[in-house]
């Protein structure tokens, strides 16, 4: 069994403005001005790695898929189902109705 799982699979360098504001004093005077300061940050590459599944791994995998709830009837499955009880609630009403 092979799966793909979600991966870094390298690094790029991007280059960044950070921004930094005006300082200013206790008295609201301003001691620096504000400036933009350039910077280079490694930024991981994600991608999809494709691999053997370990016996561990299967095994967990079936048994996850053995606890799994059954699946939720379709729209159409459940409509089916409604209009099969409700031709037989009506049969039923037409023997009451109709006599012993």
């Amino acid at each position: 069994m092979r799966y793909g799982e979600y991966k870094q699979v390298s690094t790029r360098t991007e280059h960044r403005v950070v921004h930094h504001g005006m300082e200013y004093d206790e008295d609201g005077n301003i001691t620096s001005e504000a400036w933009d300061e350039t910077v280079d940050v490694e930024v991981p590459v994600m991608g999809m790695v494709y691999r053997d599944a370990t016996p561990e791994e299967i095994s967990e995998f079936e048994r996850q898929r053995e606890e799994m709830p059954p699946p939720e009837p379709t729209p159409e499955e459940r409509l089916a189902a409604l209009e099969t009880t409700t031709d037989d609630m009506i049969l039923l009403m037409a023997d009451i109705i109709g006599g012993v």
